[in-house]
């Protein structure tokens, strides 16, 4: 597992985080971890990367709302 947040510093476009079940701003109006971090297999975060960089030359970047979710997270859903 990677964090996504700091590979994606290497992007040719911006990547933005919006991790939205880390404040009050999702469906549940609860904090439901605290961490500000998007974990993804490596795999899964370099094809990703790619695709930012892709977006980059039509002026286009991303923005992630979840990745990799701790357990207990997915078992509160």
């Amino acid at each position: 597992m990677v964090d996504l947040t700091t590979l994606s510093i290497h992007a040719k476009s911006p990547v933005t985080f919006d991790i939205r079940y880390a404040s009050t701003n999702s469906f549940t109006r609860q904090i439901i971890y605290d961490a500000l971090y998007a974990f993804m297999i490596l795999d899964a975060a370099i094809a990703l990367m790619r695709v930012a960089n892709c977006l980059a030359k039509y002026g286009y970047g991303l923005r992630v709302f979840d990745a990799y979710r701790p357990w207990y997270v997915t078992a509160y859903f």
